[in-house]
């Protein structure tokens, strides 16, 4: 059989075995067939499949020319490394490449990122994460970096930038450049940029078409662009979610009982509701109902103070059990900013103003919420000192 028969065999089209000739020089029939028989060898072996070899051998016809220690060695290598077989060979079908670079070559890259403050650990995690980033020249990564110090980034964010999407450092800077001026003309400065970059990396990866088509899409639902532009300075994931997606999300919290203009009220001060599962939402909503407390009550409460949603259950849980027991719950949440206080805080302070006599009530209940530093001129109780004579926990057990 001719290798290009053995070739058409395993399922390479003509254009590519043409390819693989033009791109190793390999003219013998019985070269080609050894060398292929080999290849599908180990690596079945290791764990390929044929699809995986085929695309190899088409993305890097280079393999077929290489002594079969080469990538035995280099198997051994990458799993002392600490990568797993799995991990290996999507790699490798990623970065076809790595399975020709020196050893020498892959140490010296994994050497110059620790240089440039990466823990060995996150080198590795780069290169399974981006396997091509061991094909990038010294003089590349440097020039990214340098790139990115220029808007601020200190040295310890782009470690940790980079370590969560390794692709922006296969950006170009021109590219990273024109989609900063873009960003600009949205109305997001530097300095926003910077923020929400440091905040879900994979922002900057986005392409301006994605952006600026996310940003018309939110506004489609009766946002105004300088309101998507200040939800998604905090919530940058908003950017890059699908029209689809939101507008599910939106008819589904309209279904549950809120209007329009109250999912929107909702967003506007807390972005990061609308990336929230609508389970979510309703399992929040079923439990305040359980407490007795009306949908109309729970949308008030909503809008007043979102952050309903994003407390841990058992935060929320706590606060709630607080408030009822000493008769306040329904001031509470006429006035659900009072939330943010930790239920911790507002205990001490229940018990510091007992001490002294003053109960609290519908009349004066304002004084458990008074700002730290009002509270303790009015009282002379800084919030550590109370903390530590009245722990939650501790008057909880006593009252058990």
């Amino acid at each position: 059989m001719t290798a290009r028969e053995y070739l058409q065999q395993l399922g390479f089209s003509g254009d590519k075995i043409d390819y693989i000739y033009t791109k190793t020089g390999l003219r013998s029939d019985e070269a080609v067939n050894r060398n292929l028989n080999k290849i599908y060898s180990v690596f079945l072996a290791f764990g390929f499949n044929k699809d995986d070899i085929r695309n190899i051998i088409s993305t890097t016809p280079h393999i077929l020319v290489l002594k079969e220690e080469t990538y035995v060695f280099k198997f051994k290598y990458l799993l002392s490394l600490g990568y797993s077989r799995d991990e290996i060979i999507k790699m490798c079908n990623t970065f076809p490449a790595i399975i020709g670079l020196p050893i020498d070559y892959i140490n010296d890259r994994i050497k110059m990122l620790i240089e440039l403050g990466y823990s060995k650990n996150k080198v590795l995690k780069l290169i399974k994460l981006l396997p091509s980033i061991i094909g990038l020249s010294d003089n590349n990564i440097i020039d990214k970096i340098n790139y990115l110090k220029l808007y601020g980034y200190t040295d310890s964010d782009i470690v940790k930038i980079t370590s969560t999407e390794p692709s922006i450092l296969s950006c170009s800077n021109e590219l990273l450049e024109l989609k900063r001026e873009f960003l600009n003309k949205l109305g997001f400065d530097n300095e926003a940029i910077a923020k929400m970059v440091k905040i879900a990396p994979a922002f900057l990866c986005l392409s301006t078409e994605n952006v600026g088509n996310s940003v018309k899409g939110i506004m489609s639902f009766g946002f105004l662009e300088a309101q998507v532009v200040k939800m998604a300075k905090s919530c940058p994931t908003l950017i890059g979610l699908s029209n689809d997606n939101l507008k599910a999300k939106i008819d589904s919290l309209i279904d549950l009982g809120y209007t329009r203009e109250q999912v929107l009220a909702i967003s506007c001060s807390m972005p990061a509701f609308l990336t929230y599962s609508v389970d979510n939402v309703k399992d929040r909503i079923n439990y305040l109902l359980s407490r007795g407390y009306s949908f109309e009550k729970i949308a008030k409460m909503s809008v007043g103070y979102p952050g309903i949603f994003s407390m841990s259950f058992d935060n929320l849980v706590k606060k709630l059990d607080f408030y009822d027991a000493i008769g306040i719950s329904h001031l509470v949440l006429d006035d659900p900013c009072r939330l943010m206080q930790s239920a911790d805080v507002s205990y001490a302070r229940y018990k510091a103003l007992s001490s002294i006599g003053i109960g609290i009530s519908g009349d004066n209940y304002r004084l458990l919420f008074l700002a730290n530093e009002l509270f303790e001129n009015r009282f002379g109780w800084n919030k550590e000192d109370l903390l530590r004579m009245y722990p939650y926990l501790e008057g909880k057990r006593k009252n058990a």
